[in-house]
């Protein structure tokens, strides 16, 4: 199983370990990953340069080639896939691209390879250590919408859910389990992106003992600007993972190989919970 692997403008720079946790995943499923060297999806300018934004997206899935595609950035799949369906025969030819090459390239994200590809089963399986923890999952703004590309429902998705707790954890339930972390807000309004921030950390401070998220835009507001949040709302100290990383661990990948060091947010306290 190949994938081009698109990391996108963000995950390199804010979540390296989300990159390189990824990367040990796919290795351990047999999963041959080749890095595509491709510009930005377009997303940042959608709302004032749509047709440019289209063209940008397009060209990255030109430049992968016949290769399947996966993301790590949730905004930066729907962005590909929304261009595929904005695209007329006609704006394809002026890109020289081809259309049934664009139309036939599968484009996943992440956790869509791992649920659907993989399959709980055969990931079930590989579970070599079993986290017994308490789980918030986050799912963001954008790994399920616009809802007509796909098949979840984007405001009661279980995917996630899943495939936390074929790991051995509990994914518990929270208010506002929904909402947005507050990120396309900050460069607008610092204070009401931080306020979103913190509501949703105070949801799952007494009912989990780590959050799990799935993008890096989401891993910049809960795990480095968690600091920031607590000005709103009192000490929270929730380590924040990446599902890659949590997956990694109860694969029995060595955590020193995943990025830990990285985190903002200390998780010496959960991985001395879940290590022998």
């Amino acid at each position: 199983m190949t994938y081009a692997l698109y990391t996108g403008c963000t995950t390199p720079v804010v979540a390296p370990n989300y990159e390189v946790s990824a990367r040990r995943v796919c290795e351990s499923l047999d999963i041959d990953l080749e890095l595509l060297h491709a510009p930005c999806c377009g997303n940042p300018i959608k709302p004032i340069r749509e047709t440019e934004a289209v063209a940008m997206a397009l060209h990255v899935l030109g430049l992968a080639g016949d290769t399947n595609l996966m993301t790590l950035c949730s905004a930066c799949r729907s962005s590909l896939l929304e261009a595929r369906e904005k695209a007329s025969p006609e704006f394809l030819d002026r890109l020289h691209l081809d259309e049934e090459t664009i139309q036939m390239l599968q484009i996943n994200h992440f956790i869509q390879v791992l649920y659907e590809d993989i399959g709980l089963n055969r990931l079930r399986k590989k579970i070599e250590r079993p986290l017994d923890v308490r789980v918030a999952v986050h799912y963001g703004c954008h790994l399920y919408r616009p809802a007509s590309l796909y098949r979840e429902d984007p405001e009661y998705p279980h995917s996630l859910d899943d495939l936390v707790e074929i790991c051995g954890a509990h994914s518990v339930s929270y208010r506002r389990k929904s909402m947005c972390c507050g990120s396309p807000v900050m460069g607008v309004n610092f204070d009401v992106s931080m306020e979103m921030t913190a509501r949703k950390l105070q949801d799952i401070k007494e009912k989990a003992d780590i959050m799990i998220i799935t993008c890096s835009g989401c891993g910049f507001m809960f795990d480095r600007k968690q600091k920031s949040a607590e000005s709103f709302a009192g000490e929270l100290n929730i380590p924040v993972l990446y599902y890659s990383q949590f997956l990694g661990l109860a694969l029995g990948i060595p955590p020193e190989t995943l990025g830990f060091e990285i985190n903002r947010v200390p998780v010496k306290s959960f991985l001395e919970k879940v290590l022998p």
